[in-house]
This record gives structure tokens, C-alpha cells and sequence, in this order.
């Protein structure tokens, strides 16, 4: 349903996520953990267009989303 291939993101000039690749699927239950500081809200944010997206994609049911603004 969601996938991330290779994300790359974070705040301007500061780079948080790094090649990072997830799928999440339909009817499952997932979760995002990880020590404080480990881009965990970047990820979200970067998924929903409010993190800057320096390289990778975001599909959403096979379509590339990774540059549809988040009001849309």
C-alpha cells in the first residue's frame, strides 16, 4: 500500500534519513521505533510532504507520490 524506496530526507541543509527503504501494507498494524533522535517523526513527516526530500521515492498503491504537495 506504502512503500519508501531509498529516502533520503530532513530540514534544509541537514540531512536525517538515509537510504531508507519500508514497505506498509494494507490491513497490518505497523509500527516506526527507534532510540530518541533516530528520524522516526522525520519519516513520518517526510511521508506526508512536510520533511524536504533530497532523493528516493514514496509510492502509494504503486503510484510515485514523492512530490505531490501535502494539501493535495
Amino acid at each position: 500500500m506504502l512503500e519508501t524506496r531509498l529516502l533520503n530526507g530532513g530540514y534544509r541543509e541537514l540531512q536525517v534519513l538515509f537510504d531508507i527503504s519500508a514497505k506498509i501494507e494494507k490491513n497490518r498494524i505497523t509500527a516506526v521505533i527507534g532510540p530518541n533522535g533516530s528520524g522516526k517523526s522525520t519519516f513520518l513527516k517526510a511521508i506526508s510532504g512536510l520533511a524536504t526530500i533530497y532523493s528516493g521515492k514514496i509510492l502509494y498503491e504503486n503510484r510515485d507520490i514523492t512530490a505531490t504537495p501535502p494539501h493535495i
